[in-house]
């Protein structure tokens, strides 16, 4: 379940989404406001037993639609929050883990690395 507010203060949600990995990737592909959040969930959702996430930004000050900035922003923001919620913990990039590319290929790296 995920809810945000602009920095209007418009609010977005609450909005569920199963954490089915085809369900999730069928929304990521959407390009709809939630859709990064759906991306990092579908990744997260093939490397760990996650059964779902409640996320909340019920505050921001990001410029919306202004660049990749925001974006990356909203996928880092998804990958902190799954990595509160797993008991195991993602890894961190300090561990000695090579750095991935792109927010997309950070939620896949099989050694769940987050930059």
């Amino acid at each position: 379940v995920i809810s945000s507010v602009d920095q209007l203060g418009h609010k977005k949600g609450p909005f569920e989404i199963p954490m089915e990995p085809q369900k999730l990737l069928e929304i990521a592909n959407e390009g709809g406001h939630f859709s990064y959040v759906a991306g990092v969930a579908y990744h997260i959702s093939l490397n760990y037993r996650v059964g779902g996430l409640v996320l909340d930004n019920y505050k921001t000050d990001l410029p919306l639609r202004k660049g990749l900035s925001s974006s990356a922003a909203v996928c880092v923001l998804a990958a902190r929050a799954f990595n509160s919620a797993l008991p195991s913990k993602l890894v961190s990039v300090s561990s000695g883990s090579s750095r991935p590319s792109s927010p997309a290929e950070t939620a896949a790296n099989p050694n769940g690395a987050i930059s």
